[in-house]
């Protein structure tokens, strides 16, 4: 059991588990980039929906004046 310097008692097997499950960081990289991967993709479709905007009114402008 380890002895945690701020108590005068051994913490326990339980106390043990809920500071190793807590404090773990084995996941976290893999968070990190899902996160940013789904900024990228938000960001990216939000472009493309402006653009594909754009891009209509000035294609159906040039149809428009040629006809």
């Amino acid at each position: 059991m380890a002895v945690d310097p701020l108590r005068t008692r051994p913490a326990s097997e339980d106390e043990m588990s809920v500071r190793r499950i807590t404090t773990r960081e084995d996941g976290q990289d893999l968070l990190e980039y899902g996160l940013l991967a789904s900024l990228i993709a938000i960001f990216a479709l939000a472009a493309i929906k402006v653009l594909a905007t754009q891009i209509t009114d000035v294609f159906w402008g040039a149809i428009a004046t040629k006809f």
